[in-house]
């Protein structure tokens, strides 16, 4: 079985300075979710089946946000209506909204995209759902165009910042899921509570079943590899990179590398220069930023790190771009990322096996 970031073995490089990256609450939610909302709507009119790199920004911006948001609290979980259920007494719900592209993914890869009425504006796959209508971004959903659709069933992510929205769709009898993803546990859960709230129990076993399984296989054609210190970045200027408690984290873990932020305090810890000289990264993986790996981007990443020809990585060639939506997103089709990330630090384990990633 794959190892849970909860059994990871301990790390030989205890010497380099510990990350902490906690960053205060409050300027985070007044600075950055009020640029993020700005410049998505400096950006929204010219967006296209493509996600700008401005946004690509501001979502892992949020990611961050929405970490240290809920290590302030316990986890979510549904709560009580302040009104009738509509679905617990007419049957599994038949209008539902999706308010996280994730949360999409999840609930179109069971098979129950008839039933979605309403994504997020952010929601572009699988490509029937950017044919929904939108009901507003991740951080400034509409309440009118929510309720004007009539949904039975809106699921989202939990969000501290929309609790007095999620207050007013249940006293109208509208029936919230708020499930977490920052870990596969998370994502396991999600995909199970979406199953039952929906009479999909069978599809949602038969999609953990299948990543589960996934993970496996990757996990056994790296076992024999040596480990390998791993650095995700997913912000430059200032760096920000994927540290404990996030499935990405995990994902590294199970592909064979040691995640170099993986005693991070926070989940998406900002990290100096300093630090990451000392942890030396035998890996350095990026993400680009319009989804699209290019020999440009390549190019343009090699150069930003060729000033440090310390590090391992540098020094070794071992700077690797991924497919955004394969690793940062919380759902199915990380039943490809996980093989993309362990190609990405054991390419050797690869060489002579079968077809590769999608």
């Amino acid at each position: 079985m794959w190892p849970l970031a909860a059994s990871r073995p301990g790390r030989p490089h205890g010497g380099a300075p510990t990350i902490t990256g906690h960053i205060p609450l409050s300027p985070v939610l007044s600075g950055i979710l009020a640029w993020c909302a700005g410049q998505i709507g400096r950006n929204h009119a010219r967006a296209t089946h493509r996600v700008a790199p401005t946004f690509i920004l501001c979502w892992f911006l949020g990611a961050i946000v929405t970490a240290f948001v809920l290590s302030c609290g316990g986890p979510s979980q549904e709560r009580p209506t302040g009104g009738a259920v509509k679905s617990s007494s007419e049957g599994p719900p038949a209008r539902i909204i999706s308010m996280a592209p994730s949360i999409t993914e999840v609930v179109f890869a069971m098979g129950l995209g008839d039933r979605v009425v309403g994504v997020s504006d952010f929601c572009d796959y699988p490509p029937e759902a950017r044919k929904k209508p939108k009901i507003g971004g991740l951080v400034n959903p509409n309440m009118e165009a929510i309720v004007s659709l009539d949904p039975d069933l809106v699921i989202a992510l939990p969000n501290v910042t929309h609790e007095s929205l999620f207050r007013t769709l249940r006293h109208l009898g509208i029936r919230v899921l708020e499930l977490p993803n920052d870990t596969l546990g998370d994502l396991f859960g999600t995909i199970r509570a979406i199953g039952k709230a929906t009479s999909s129990e069978a599809a949602a076993e038969e999609m953990v079943r299948r990543l589960e399984t996934k993970f496996d296989e990757v996990h056994r054609k790296v076992a024999l590899a040596p480990r390998r210190r791993v650095m995700f970045v997913v912000g430059i200027e200032p760096l920000f990179v994927a540290g404990s408690g996030t499935f990405i984290d995990e994902l590294i873990t199970i592909a064979g590398g040691e995640n170099i932020a993986g005693d991070s305090i926070s989940k998406y810890p900002q990290i100096g220069i300093e630090s990451v000289i000392a942890r030396a990264p035998d890996v350095i993986l990026y993400t680009s930023l319009n989804f699209e790996l290019t020999p440009e981007q390549e190019a343009e990443a090699k150069k930003l790190w060729s000033v440090y020809p310390s590090l391992p990585a540098v020094r070794e060639g071992r700077i690797r771009g991924l497919e955004a939506d394969y690793v940062t997103l919380a759902g199915p089709r990380l039943e490809m990322g996980v093989e993309q990330i362990a190609r990405a630090i054991h390419p050797e384990a690869f060489e002579q096996r079968g077809q590769g990633a999608e």
